[in-house]
């Protein structure tokens, strides 16, 4: 049995998602798990638990500011939007008030 604690990860990678999207920019799997301790490939793991909740209450993909180095759009777990016009997706996480959401994942 796994002793991993995906929300726990999701709440660390929170305010560094609400932070980026208020300097309007991504950052890589890799960038997003060396700030926060993991290997790159544990980040979808955690960015799902990020994907449910924003998907539940209506909120933009937060998630979708992580992306794939080569490609530049999120990986295969990914599926809150299309990723053909991920930039316009990216402009509505952008233009989003992320600081009126408290992190829902813990402090």
């Amino acid at each position: 049995m796994s002793n991993i604690d995906h929300y726990e990860r999701a709440r660390l990678a929170w305010p560094i998602l609400v932070s980026l999207s208020k300097q309007r920019k991504t950052t890589t799997y890799g960038e997003l798990g060396n700030m926060i301790g993991v290997h790159y490939r544990a980040c979808g793991h955690f960015l799902g638990k990020i994907q449910e909740y924003n998907k539940e209450y209506g909120y933009p993909p937060l998630q979708s500011l992580v992306v794939n180095k080569i490609t530049a759009v999120p990986g295969g777990g990914y599926n809150a939007t299309r990723t053909d016009d991920i930039k316009a997706t990216h402009r509505s996480v952008f233009e989003f008030n992320w600081e009126s959401i408290k992190n829902p994942f813990g402090k």
